[in-house]
C-alpha cells in the first residue's frame, strides 16, 4: 500500500508536468508570434495604416493588435496548430477573442466580462500589486472593469489566457509609443 507521502509526491509531479505542458504551449505560441513579426517592417506598416485611417482605430496599440497580432494568432491556430487535435474553423473562432471581435475575421468573442477582472492595463504596468489584494483574506478581491486586448480559450491551448498589448515604438519599455 502506498503512503500518503507517495501519493502527494505523485500529485505534485503531475501538477508540475501540467504546468510544464502549459508553459510549453504558451512558449510555442510566443516563438511563432516572434518569428512572424520580428523581420517585418512593423513600424512603417503601422504608420501607414494610421495615416490611412485603419478600421481598427487611431491608437497604435489598437491598430497593432488588430492588424498584426490578431492575424498571427488566427494563422497559428488555423495552420500551425490546426491538427492538434483537428479543429474546425468554427472551433478555432470560438476559442479566439479580441476587442472589437465582430470586425475581426476568425475571432468569436470579446474578452470583456460583466464580472470584472482582477487587473487593468495600468495595474499590470505597476511595479507592485494592487493594495486591495492585501485584503483578500477578509474580503473578495477587487474587480475592475477592463477588457483584455485578446484571449485564447481552452482547448486551443492547454490553459486559457488573456493578454494586454503594449506597443513600444522604440522597441523598448524605456520609451513607450505616444
Amino acid at each position: 500500500m502506498r503512503s500518503i507521502l507517495q501519493v502527494q509526491n505523485q500529485w505534485r509531479k503531475a501538477g508540475t508536468n501540467t504546468l510544464t505542458a502549459q508553459a510549453a504551449d504558451v512558449q510555442r505560441l510566443l516563438d511563432y508570434i516572434k518569428a512572424q513579426l520580428e523581420n517585418r517592417p512593423v513600424r512603417d506598416e503601422l504608420e501607414r495604416l494610421l495615416g490611412s485611417k485603419s478600421t481598427a482605430g487611431s491608437r497604435r496599440e489598437e491598430v497593432f493588435t488588430a492588424e498584426f497580432l490578431c492575424p498571427v494568432l488566427r494563422k497559428f491556430f488555423s495552420e500551425e496548430a490546426r491538427g492538434e487535435p483537428n479543429r474546425s474553423d468554427e472551433e478555432i473562432r470560438q476559442g479566439l477573442g479580441t476587442e472589437g471581435y465582430r470586425g475581426r475575421s476568425g475571432f468569436g468573442f470579446t474578452p470583456a466580462s460583466r464580472r470584472g477582472h482582477l487587473f487593468t492595463k495600468s495595474l499590470v504596468l505597476e511595479p507592485t500589486f494592487p493594495r486591495a489584494w492585501l485584503k483578500s483574506e477578509q474580503h473578495q478581491l477587487s474587480k475592475y472593469q477592463a477588457c483584455p486586448d485578446f484571449a485564447i480559450k481552452k482547448p486551443l491551448l492547454s490553459t486559457s489566457i488573456v493578454g494586454e498589448v503594449k506597443y513600444f515604438a522604440s522597441g523598448s519599455t524605456d520609451h513607450p509609443a505616444p
